[in-house]
């Protein structure tokens, strides 16, 4: 009976082995790891001396919520330093170069021969008294070649040549009332007084602005792609007729075509070179008032000419930029001659991407602004450069009233009515406060 249960119960032990084999080496390593995590922890709790150390320590809900914060905006910096990166703030293989009046074009030539340049394009600057060259180089544009060229004789600055952006984000025309429009237009619709827009051209034949814009200047040429959209609204704002009513819906308006999109289809952008030869153009036109919805870099010759049209009797308005709070205001808003004018809702609070600092002067409607569009639909416009509209439309008004006016008196006579929004007085944020043009006609 043994030689027939033995072999059976053989057979049965071995077929179950590697079951126990598994059961045994599974308490083997539970019991090993056990002690290689215990080890530690007993070490410091019997008084070993030190913390514990950071693998063992259990992170409380606070340091891990610092990590993540930590984290994200390590995460956050890195996009906005990529960001950064990619907008370019100039032509990276151009040079703008300013020459005496009585440079001749064969001196330019010359001189551009001697430095490896190909001339693109030259204007004579009236409002500077100079000829303005863009010439492309073969290379990037070095601080070396800038300081070699300004050594020439004929010379009288070298620059890159700076890129700017429109100040407005993408889209009941509220501010009809916030400013009192209907008892405004009982005194002044700023009759006589010319206003120049320089912008992305003007769609004329939109049902608002038909027979509205006396003339036009492309001082973009067919360098770039048309897109009249943002120039179409700031019009609209203006002088628009029928379906919406602008500020000044009586003034003289002229339009500058400065931006323009590249061939890539990419948003419109406005050259230093573009941006002096249409200043130029509406200083020449009589421009009492001219309109500057956009914002870009410190540009030393685009401050020149601002502070020659200036010292011309126009007054100059420009949006502070859509940069955000920690962001100071852009040019041209910033320079001395200029008006910076901030953006507001229709609570009559400050626009949450609007640059600060102490240049901004006056806030104005630019939060949902209802305006034109090139589809001769209608839209809605938000950013510093509504706001801007507002104001330069007003200023006709003033100037119609008091043809006389000096430019710092007529923005004199609206600051001083300015309905101060912000701590007492003149802030970083609303400047002396929102736009009050009835105040100021009725004053």
């Amino acid at each position: 009976m043994l030689s027939i249960r033995c072999p059976s119960m053989l057979y049965n032990f071995k077929k179950k082995l590697p079951y126990f084999a598994t059961l045994i080496s599974a308490l083997v390593v539970a019991v090993i790891a056990g002690f290689w995590i215990e080890a530690p922890r007993m070490a410091y709790a019997d008084g070993g001396g030190g913390a514990e150390p950071s693998e063992f320590r259990k992170k409380s809900p606070r340091a891990k919520k610092t990590t993540s914060v930590r984290k994200r905006k390590t995460r956050q910096a890195k996009k906005g330093q990529k960001a950064h990166r990619s907008v370019r703030i100039a032509r990276p293989r151009q040079v703008l170069v300013s020459f005496t009046i009585s440079t001749t074009d064969d001196a330019i030539d010359e001189i551009a021969a001697r430095y490896g340049l190909r001339k693109i394009a030259v204007d004579n600057n009236s409002l500077l008294n100079q000829r303005v060259g863009k010439f492309a180089l073969k290379r990037r544009l070095s601080n070396a070649l800038i300081k070699q060229l300004t050594g020439e004789t004929l010379v009288t600055s070298a620059q890159p040549n700076f890129l700017y952006g429109l100040a407005a984000s993408k889209p009941v025309q509220y501010t009809a009332e916030i400013l009192k429009i209907p008892a405004v237009h009982k005194i002044s619709k700023g009759s006589g007084v010319t206003i120049a827009i320089l912008d992305s051209g003007v769609h004329r034949k939109h049902p608002a602005l038909k027979n509205v814009i006396s003339k036009q200047f492309d001082a973009v040429g067919k360098a770039g792609i048309g897109n009249t959209n943002h120039g179409t609204g700031i019009a609209s704002i203006i002088v628009a007729r029928g379906k919406m009513t602008g500020i000044a819906p009586n003034s003289r308006v002229l339009s500058a075509r400065v931006f323009a999109s590249d061939r890539r289809g990419r948003k419109p952008v406005a050259e230093t070179f573009n941006l002096l030869r249409g200043l130029d153009w509406a200083v020449a036109e009589k421009s009492a008032v001219i309109n500057m919805s956009f914002a870009g870099p410190k540009d030393n010759l685009f401050q020149q000419a601002t502070t020659a049209a200036s010292n011309k009797g126009t007054v100059l308005v420009a949006a502070v930029g859509n940069q955000g709070s920690r962001k100071p205001v852009a040019y041209p808003a910033a320079y001395e001659t200029v008006l910076a004018v901030t953006a507001t809702s229709i609570k009559n609070r400050l626009y949450r991407h609007a640059n600060r600092g102490k240049q901004i002067m006056l806030a104005a409607p630019g939060v949902n602004v209802f305006v034109a569009r090139r589809t001769r639909s209608y839209g809605l416009m938000t950013g510093t450069s509504a706001a801007a509209a507002h104001v330069s439309a007003s200023i006709a008004l003033v100037l119609q009233q008091n043809p006389a006016m000096t430019p710092n008196e007529a923005i004199a006579s609206l600051i001083r009515v300015a309905t101060d929004l912000g701590p007492k007085g003149h802030d970083n944020k609303f400047g002396h406060g929102l736009l009050n043009v009835y105040g100021a006609l009725s004053h």
